[in-house]
């Protein structure tokens, strides 16, 4: 509720309490909270120590690909998909930067050819 109302460091406590009760899943909402305020690298780590801790960790390593920079996401995604296949966000992410690559490959390809178009109309208007 905390979080929602934009008071991060009252959540941060919150969080914190709840870890001291040895509250496993408090380390998703902690790294939430470093996520809002802009520390990728706290938020992280976080979720690194969820993932230590949790049984069925799935989900975790789900959630700490959304903190992570550029390649980590796939390792964090292809664990995800070894420990449960069945679950959808991987296949997503993955269609997601498929279809991404498709468009700049199509981007790349009209560009030259508009080029050569451009090259073949400057010619026969000469």
């Amino acid at each position: 509720m905390y979080v929602d109302c934009g008071k991060l460091d009252l959540a941060a406590d919150c969080y914190i309490n709840a870890l001291k009760i040895r509250h496993t899943r408090a380390h998703q909402g902690l790294a939430r909270v470093h996520f809002l305020k802009n520390d990728r690298n706290a938020a992280y780590e976080e979720m690194t120590k969820l993932i230590e801790k949790a049984r069925n960790n799935a989900s975790a390593y789900e959630k700490r690909s959304e903190y992570c920079d550029r390649e980590l996401p796939k390792e964090d995604l292809q664990m995800v998909t070894r420990l449960d296949p069945l679950r959808v966000y991987p296949y997503r992410y993955r269609a997601a930067g498929e279809m991404c690559s498709l468009f700049l490959s199509c981007e790349i390809k009209i560009s030259c050819i508009l080029r050569v178009l451009r090259v073949c109309l400057r010619k026969c208007k000469l």
